[in-house]
């Protein structure tokens, strides 16, 4: 899906755009590899392919690279990320003006804006950290497990 959108803006920008993929065969060696010099535990298998995404950037002499993890969640690039943003449009109550639930079924994204949205987009936080605070204390009390 991302390649899309890579081919996109590198052909509107006139970009030169380098890919790199990794293979299930590579992964035993590239995972030894990362471990030896990595010196210290990762949480999770997005280092392979960032590890992969420098080793490029090394072939074709890239001295300066910028590189990121985790603007998907913050830029909503993945789908169930859109009720938050949705939910801030609402509470603004800019949500049906700005057209973004149509764009987004424009798109693919098959995520619904139902009660529940509504619900924590007018409920402040502080509202819901006690509410759920008096359930957890309410059921300790009565000796109940969740």
């Amino acid at each position: 899906m991302k390649r899309k959108y890579i081919d996109e803006v590198a052909s509107h920008f006139s970009l030169q755009s380098f890919k790199t993929v990794v293979s299930d065969k590579e992964i035993p060696d590239l995972f030894e590899r990362i471990v030896q010099q990595q010196d210290e535990p990762f949480g999770s298998a997005g280092t392979l392919p960032q590890y992969k995404v420098f080793e490029l950037a090394k072939q074709n002499n890239v001295k300066v690279l910028l590189d990121g993890q985790g603007a998907d969640e913050i830029l909503a690039g993945y789908h169930k990320y859109y009720k938050w943003y949705w939910q801030e449009l609402f509470r603004k109550r800019k949500l049906i003006s700005s057209g973004e639930l149509e764009k987004a079924k424009e798109i693919g994204v098959n995520e619904r804006f139902d009660f529940k949205n509504i619900i924590a987009s007018l409920v402040p936080r502080f509202c819901l950290r006690g509410f759920r605070a008096a359930i957890f204390t309410a059921r300790f009390e009565a000796g109940r497990s969740f």
